[in-house]
Order: structure tokens, then sequence, then C-alpha cells
């Protein structure tokens, strides 16, 4: 039973005014019977079919159907209604044209989660359509149109049938039969017909409301006691009140002579108003099941699969180029390099930390710093899994010297040898086998000193080649003191040995090629496998210098290596002292050979007592020498060539004397000598220039607990030396007799050099004259170009200057002040990671610490990386872009294909299927162009990757001088796929969101009216 009380629906014109559809209408419908709704056009009577079928909303008063007032129902339990109370015939059939007979029919069925399959049989049969279940609507007329309306109607077995206007577009013959088949029904269910046709409402109907203005004007019932047709008896006719006579009747009259017309009373008398108790009757909730959503949904895409192609197809093409976008934004120098490294089989790293990226830019030049502290452990902490060894400065210069250029810039001259060594690596013998395997000799010292160094024989032949020095040398000659280049007044690092690597055999094609006439150009060389090989095992263990005394760097502090103290500025008083051409030198005051500090009073004297040397601990002998320069003070005092002397005196023993050689000037052209050497304490060849002398001792053994009480020497501007050896001969210390000590915070400059600083114009003649000062000496790193870091200060007094016109050697220092310029000179400049495991991880540190990994396969992926840098904003903005290109394009399609569908979805709406399974079907084809997408765009990127990653080197190749190599910068990355194919489906159902919520404001009723 449907009751309906004080029922407005009230419209609003464009300015504003009021329009009542209905009007304060009051109605109790039956359960069953045939009831039409009469009235002109604008009456109200559609309004009022639309508002008892849930399709338009109520604006006031309510409307109560088996017991539930559907006024204030939400949009989910209306559709509910209308599935399970409701069904629709509508006067232009809506009928869905992509489904059979069957399926529109069946429709109705689903939704009620119904699956008796032969209620569709029966409903067709009912409707006299037996055998049209595999029929599309385009292939039915008009009349069966409706029938097939009808049967969606029924075969649900609603409580009410709404018919708008179910005949008035079909010929009188089939009107007729469809009113008669409502007639039919009407005696099972509650049939309300809106209609004009006053003639088949008076012939069918079991009751007429007429409305006017949007009020009930009329409301009649059938009296079932009238005579309900023409009755012919005795020639007396007898025909209904209003009835018009048909040509039937007319016929019936003249063929029996009637002699009398009686007319009927009305067969309609005055609906009278009963008061029934409504049974409450459970509004049942829609059930269609997933599979059928899939199945609908398959149906509506009959006629979509070239825009779903064409489309999918788009947005595959647009994700393509975004994906190879991100590929290039999220490129990973860590996890390349981690993949490069295993490929290549290699398991190290060379870190040299540098200056800043800007610093390096504007000096021109890559100087490295020093290793911080902390800086160890961070990389420890970042992931990596194998151990780290401190690079020490200490390095053997071949054609370079202690500027630590890398190969970078150096590696192609000589043959593919490096100018200098990267450093010298403190290890034990494990780490040599591990980097050598047994370790073989090319050639060794019988006993190594402590403080010597262990080349590879791929550094032997760099400094066989490339030096000047020991061109046309052997292996052999290069043990012992290594001299750079040309320089013989002090060695730079003592070889204990050379180890035997096979690199030659291993690379002979590769250096045969480039040691040929024909010059390789460094693109060319790039492309070769063995150098990439070669250039990586530099790195890894042929480019350095090797010592397994964990003492190294003290034992090295105590000798008479030259130490570059390299990059540095000096600043005295003010005035400061910064030579770029070449390294100046901090001589230690061992070094120092012409004091200047004694008074000229003191020159007068032939002897003179310097400070007595201290005997070392473990001393078992001394010896002592003269320079052979001596011959110059002999040619004006010619009773110095023959004379005895006291060289030193233990406590109160007798002085020890030994007689003076008679030294005679060398040859002229003559470039040998006799000397002293300061490192072991051997006699050696030297030239006439050098620090060459003889012994004037033999070994003398000094008592136990003795002390030297007296030392005796030439003291005008002569050369003598005194060494300590233990009880095996070992040299101990070697130290000059003169000046073996400048005292503390004291230095010695030479003249040249003093007179650049300080502007002065000192010679050798006048240096005596010179008066000690003092200066603040303040140093500062080479990256310090503003002087604001200052690395110590100190102040000094210059005691004297040395007679040498060199301007190279800077100053001789006291031992303190020499200790902190060692502590710049030998420092840890470089990290080298032995092991693979967790390289890749330490990258983005090892970038925040300033570390820069060295070999080529590094450089071509910093190469990239720094590219890569330069493009990310853009390839953002690509992407960024791209993304909302998808999204254009999906809410596109997603938009048209809802609107071609809206006629569709609104006899969903009526048929009482939820927004939520509406939204299911149309999103299942979205979802669709989703997958085909994610296939499309994943095949796509898989086979362009490579092309874009080829295309993308040989573009840098051509962009930039610096190394590109063929490496797999671009690869195919999984979790670009799954993010991308993600993030479709995501867009997808953004695109669906927009006209999904349309549709779920727009009434079912305003649907429909938009077809018709």
């Amino acid at each position: 039973m449907i009751k309906i009380t004080s029922l407005n629906k009230v419209y609003h014109s464009k300015r504003h005014k009021k329009c009542y559809a209905l009007n304060n209408v009051n109605l109790t419908l039956p359960d069953a019977g045939l009831v039409f709704v009469l009235g002109k056009s604008g009456s109200g009577k559609s309004t009022l079919l639309n508002l008892i079928g849930g399709l338009d909303k109520i604006t006031s008063g309510t409307i109560e159907v088996d017991g539930n007032d559907i006024s204030h129902l939400s949009e989910r339990k209306m559709c509910n209604y209308r599935n399970s109370h409701l069904g629709f015939i509508f006067q232009d059939y809506h009928l869905i044209e992509e489904l059979t007979v069957y399926d529109n029919i069946f429709l109705s069925l689903n939704l009620r989660h119904m699956r008796d399959k032969h209620r569709v049989s029966r409903a067709l049969a009912r409707v006299g359509l037996a055998g049209y279940e595999n029929r599309y609507p385009s292939e039915l007329s008009g009349g069966e149109r409706q029938r097939v309306a009808i049967a969606r109607a029924i075969v649900k077995e609603p409580r009410i049938i709404l018919a708008d206007e179910p005949t008035g577009n079909l010929d009188t013959q089939t009107a007729t039969s469809i009113i008669e088949l409502l007639h039919e029904l009407s005696s099972e269910h509650l049939i309300l017909i809106v209609s004009h046709n006053i003639r088949e409402a008076r012939t069918y109907a079991d009751r007429i409301i007429e409305l006017a203005n949007g009020r009930v004007v009329d409301d009649y019932t059938r009296d079932l006691g009238a005579v309900g047709g023409v009755k012919l008896s005795g020639g007396v006719l007898v025909y209904p009140e209003g009835r018009e006579l048909s040509d039937n009747d007319i016929a019936l009259i003249n063929a029996n002579g009637t002699r009398q017309i009686v007319k009927s009373k009305s067969q309609f008398v005055q609906t009278r108003e009963e008061n029934h108790e409504s049974t409450l009757i459970e509004i049942v909730k829609e059930k269609l099941s997933f599979f059928k959503k899939m199945r609908l949904s398959r149906k509506f895409l009959k006629r979509k699969t070239v825009a779903i192609a064409l489309s999918s197809f788009m947005v595959a093409v647009i994700m393509v180029i975004m994906a190879l976008a991100q590929t290039i934004i999220g490129f990973d120098s860590g996890a390349t390099i981690s993949k490069e490294l295993a490929k290549s089989n290699q398991t190290d790293m060379l870190l040299i930390k540098s200056l800043t990226e800007e610093m390096r830019e504007a000096l021109g030049r890559p100087y490295n710093v020093e290793v911080e502290e902390g800086d160890i452990q961070a990389l420890y902490d970042a992931g990596y899994q194998g151990n780290i060894y401190p690079v020490l400065s200490y390095s053997l210069p071949i054609r370079a010297r202690g500027l630590h250029w890398g190969l970078g810039n150096h590696f192609f001259t000589s043959g593919l040898y490096i100018t200098e060594t990267f450093g010298t690596l403190i290890v034990d013998d494990a780490f040599l086998e591990d980097k050598f395997g047994t370790v073989t000799y090319a050639a060794k010292l019988e006993k190594f000193m402590p403080y010597g160094i262990t080349i590879t024989d791929y550094i032997a032949d760099a400094i066989l080649v490339s030096s000047s020095k020991y061109k046309n040398h052997t292996y052999e000659d290069l043990l012992g003191k290594y001299y750079y280049q040309g320089t013989s007044y002090m060695p730079y690092c003592y070889i204990n040995a050379i180890i035997d690597t096979n690199y030659e055999e291993r690379y002979s094609d590769l250096l045969t090629k480039i040691s040929g006439k024909t010059s390789i150009k460094k693109a060319d060389l790039y492309e070769i496998e063995d150098f990439h090989k070669l250039s990586n095992e530099i790195y890894a263990s042929l480019g350095y210098c090797y010592t397994t005394n964990p003492n190294f760097e003290e034992d090295l502090k105590n000798t008479y290596m030259l130490f570059y103290t390299p990059h540095y500025r000096l600043n005295f008083n003010g005035v400061m002292d910064f030579i770029e051409s070449s390294n100046p030198v901090i001589y230690p005051a061992a070094f120092y050979t012409d004091l200047t500090e004694f008074q000229s009073s003191l020159y007068n004297s032939f002897f003179y007592t310097q400070a007595l040397p201290t005997i070392p601990k473990g001393a078992k002998y001394i010896r002592v020498a003269f320079n052979n320069k001596l011959e110059n003070y002999q040619t004006s005092n010619p009773e110095v060539a023959q004379m005895e002397c006291a060289l030193l005196r233990f406590d109160d023993d007798e002085p020890i004397s030994a007689e003076l050689m008679n030294f005679q000037k060398p040859e002229s052209g003559s470039k040998q000598g006799i000397g002293l050497d300061p490192l072991d304490g051997s006699i050696v060849s030297t030239g006439t220039s050098g620090a060459g002398g003889s012994w004037v001792s033999d070994y003398i053994e000094i008592p136990d607990g003795a002390t030297i009480t007296e030392f005796a020497a030439i003291a005008v501007r002569k050369y003598a030396y005194y060494a300590f050896y233990d009880e095996n001969m070992n040299c101990i210390t070697t130290k000059w007799a003169f000046g073996d000590e400048i005292p503390d915070d004291c230095i010695i400059m030479t003249y040249a050099k003093y007179n650049e600083i300080f502007g002065t114009n000192y010679t050798v003649n006048d240096i005596d004259a010179f008066l000690p000062h003092k200066v603040t000496l303040t140093h500062y790193g080479y990256e310090d170009e503003g002087h604001q870091s200052p690395l110590f200060q100190k102040e000094v007094t210059i005691i004297g200057l040395s007679s040498s016109s060199s301007n190279m050697g800077t100053f001789f220092a006291a031992q303190n002040v020499y200790d902190l310029f060692y502590k710049d000179a030998i420092r840890e400049i470089a990290l080298y990671m032995n092991g693979a495991d967790g390289i890749g991880n330490t990258m983005s540190i090892m970038q925040k610490l300033n570390y820069e990994p060295q070999s080529f396969m590094i450089e071509g992926i910093h190469t990239m990386t720094k590219a890569v840098d330069v493009f990310i904003p853009i390839f953002e903005l690509i992407a960024i872009v791209l993304c909302v290109g998808v999204v254009f394009i999906l809410i596109n399609f997603s938009t048209r294909m809802i609107k071609d569908k809206m006629h569709e979805i609104g006899i969903l709406k009526a048929l009482g299927t939820q927004n939520g399974t509406i939204a299911t079907v149309f999103g299942l084809q979205i979802v669709l162009i989703a997958v085909f997408t994610c296939v499309l765009s994943s095949v796509g990127y898989y086979y362009f990757i490579d092309l874009a990653n080829d295309i993308l080197i040989d573009s840098l190749k051509n962009l930039t001088e610096r190394v590109v190599l063929d490496l797999d910068f671009l690869t195919f990355q999984k979790g670009i796929v799954r993010d991308n194919c993600i993030l479709v489906c995501v867009l997808a159902l953004i695109a669906l969101v927009a006209p999904m919520l349309r549709i779920k404001v727009i009434k079912p009723v305003k649907i429909i009216k938009t077809k018709d």
C-alpha cells in the first residue's frame, strides 16, 4: 500500500520563482490494481510517478510504501527500494542497446541476486515474446521493445509497476494489447500508469486519478456493480454512462433493429478514503556479484575497443617517456658503482679527499686536503663492510712531485704510466698476498730499511721510462736511495724492493698499441676493455708505495729524506711567501750546511769547541768525517793540510786524535768525490759540490756509561759529520758536527729566499752582517685563499742566513718548528677501501665529505651524475607535465565514457542499481585501460631503455671532454615499473571520481529525460 500525505514538489525558475509541480497531494493507493493518473501536460502526473519511484526528490510531505517512509531515504537505500519494490515501464522503453533481450531482463534478476534463469523465459512468454532471448533491442519493433520493458519490470515480481505513457509511441492495436497485458498483470501488482488516453482509462482502469496544476481534482474508483459494456436484449440497447459508441457497437445496433436505448449508471464512483493498516515489507538490498559487474562492464565495452586501445597507447607512450625521465632522475651512482665493481671483479676503491668543486674551479687545480678525524667511521656507519686504510701523502715522484694529480690529467703520457704514485699504504703481509698472491720480487735489498718503501714493477718501469735520471738503468739501480730527476743533493725516498706483478705480460697488447708510433685519441682509448682493466688495477694495487712497518711515519721523520711541504702559504709578519711554480722546502736543522750564527770574531779561531753531541741510546761506536770543501780552506791555510787534532774526549779519558787527510781537488770535469752517506754512514761517490768528504776516524768504541766532554773540529765554514752506530754496526743517527741542532723556535734562511721575501740585497759575501730578529710565521693551507684559518702560527727567530743562492729551500728549521711542517707534509690525504661490500651505500657520504673515488669507471659515472644533476629539474618538470597529461587523458576518456553511457546509467539507477555498482562497472573499463597501459608501457620501457642509454652516452660524448664510458647508466628498473603501474591505476581511479560524483548528484529522472 502507498500512502501519500501533504506531498509537495517545488521547482525554482531562473528568476527564483516557485513553481509547484505537486501541491499538497494526499492519496492512498492499494496493494494491487490498475490505476491511471490523467491530466494535461504540466499537471504533475509524471512528477507524482517519479516521486513514488524515487527518481526525484520530495520537497515536503511523505510517501509511505509498504510501511517504509521513502521521503528521506539515503541514495543507497533509495536504490534498494527501487530494486526490491518497483518495476519501471517507460514510454521510450529505455532498454540497454549493448545487451540482448535476455540480458536486459536478467539484469533485474541480477540486482535482486535471483539466479532462476527460467524466469526470463516465462516473462517473455507472458508478454508474447517467447524465443526472443538472443535478440538485441535494435532488432525489435516498438511494440516488441515495450513488451521487453514490461517483461523486465515483472520478471522480479515487484510490488509496484510504474508505467509512464507505456503506449504513447505505439499503434492502436499494439497499444491495446499492451494495456490489456497490464490489465491482466494488475491482479497481482499495483500498476500505476501515467496517460493522456481517457478512453483506455475508462475501459481498463480500476481507479482514475486526475491532476490539474499539481493538485488532485478527481479521484474515481470503478463501481463493480455497474454495467461494464454495451448489451442488446429484446430490441433494448443498454450502455454505460459516458461510454462512446464504437464502430462495433453501432454495427451491433443496426444489425438487430434496436427499438430503445437505455443509459446505465456510471461505472466509476468517487473514491472514498479509508484507513488501512500498512504492513511493513522490508526493502531488500541490491546484490550484484563482482563477476556480474565485470560481465556487464564487458558488455558496455563492445563498441569501445578502438577508443580503449588508442587511449591505452597514448597513455603508454607518455608513461614510457616518464619512466625514462624517472630513471634519469633516480640515477643511483652508488648502485651503478656496485654493479660495475661486481662486473669487473673490482674489490677496492681509492678515495681522495679534495677541495670543494667551487674552490677547485677557482684554483684550477685538484689539490688534496687532509683526511679528517671521523671520516673512516662515517663510511663504516654508512654501510661499508671492508677494511679502510689511510693513504699517506708520502709518494714517489716520477715526473711530478708532491701534487697528487691522479690519473685524470697525467695518465696518457709515457705509455700509460702515471707521473707520481698515489701515496704510501701502511699494510701487512696478508694485504700484499691478497693483492699480488704469493709475493715475488723483481729486485730487493738484503736488508729492508724501516723508512724504506716497496714499489711495484709498474712504478719501476714508469721511472725507467719517464725519468731522465734513470733511463737505461735496471731495477737494481733503483734500490736504496731514490733521487727525483736530476737532483742529487738529497734523496726523496728509499726503495727496499720491487714487487713482480707480471703486468706487462697480462697487458702486452695494450702496451704495444699505446707505445706504437700511431697516436691514439682519448675517446678511442676509453673503448678498449684492457685499458679499463689496467686503470682499475693501477688504482687497486699497481700505483702505490707500500710498507709493512707500522712505525713508518715516525721512522721516516728521523731520516734525511727530502720532504716537500706542498701547497702552503707562509706569512712572515704580514709578508706573504708563496711559490707556486716550485714547491718550497722546509729543511730540518740537520740539513743545514753553512752555519752563519757565529759572530765574526769566532771565525778567527782555528778550533772551536761546539755544543757537545749527546750519545743516543744503544750507541756503541762513533765515526767522524770532514767534507771535501776543506780544500778551499787549505788554499789559504796550508798548515791545515797536514795536522793532528783532538777529535773528541769521553769523560776524563785522553782525547782521541787522528791525522787530517790531505784533500786534493778532483781533476777538471770529474764529477766523482768521496762523501759520507748521512742515511747509513757509508762512503759514497758524489759530486764536488755535494756533501763529499772522507772519514778522519775509524769506528771509535764508546766506553760504557761515558759521555762526550770535548769535541774538536774545523770552525771556519767547514763541514764535519759524526755518526753513531749500534753494536751490529748499524747506523743509528747522523749529525753535523757544527750546528747539529738549531735552537728551538729558530730558523736559518738562504740569503736568496730572505732577499725575495723581505726585499733585502744580501750576498754571499755580506751575510755575516745579518742580525737575528724575530718574526711571526703563519702557515695557511693552499685551499685557504682568503687566509681565514691558519694551520698554525709560530713566533720564530731568524738566527742567520745560509750562503746558498737557491731560493727553492725556504729555510732550515729547528726540530720543533720542522715538526709542525712535517705534520703537513706527511699526512693522510686519501682512503683505500679494501673490499667491495657496501661501497655503493657510501656514495652519498663520500660526496658529503668531499671524497672522490678514483678510477675511469667512477669518473665516467660521476660525469653522468653531474650531467643528471644539471637536468634533474627539467626532467622533474617533464615528469610532472607527463603525469598531468596522463590524468587529462584518463579524465577525458572516463568523462566521455560516462557521457556516452549516461542514458544507460539512468536506466541502471531506475532499476535500483547502486552508485557503487555503476562506478565499479565503468571503473573496470578504466582499470582495463590502466592494465593495457601498464603492459604496453612496461614492454616499451624494457625495449627503449637501452636505446635511451646509448643516445644519452653518445650525446654526453659529444658535449663534454670528460670521461664518458659505455656503461649501463640507464637500466630497466622494476621498481619504476611497479610504481608507475600503481600510479596509472591510482590516476585512473582519480579520473573516474569526478564524473562518478557528478552521476551521484544527478537524479535518475533527469538522466532519463535527457535522452527523451
